[in-house]
């Protein structure tokens, strides 16, 4: 059984993980005219929910 096809699940769940990370990364946070804070900050939870899920 190849070390891939052992840990399958772990491996997709860390790329989803680091994927959310950096799709927050990528989107900007800006304020608004109203001076609101615009960003996406359920990509971080996402993160540590996909990226410590497996451990």
């Amino acid at each position: 059984m190849t070390l891939i096809s052992r840990y399958r699940v772990t491996i997709l769940l860390s790329l989803l993980g680091w994927g959310c990370l950096a799709i927050y990364a990528y989107k900007s946070s800006y304020v608004d005219d109203n001076g609101m804070l615009m960003e996406s900050f359920g990509f971080i939870p996402l993160f540590w929910l996909f990226h410590y899920w497996h451990s």
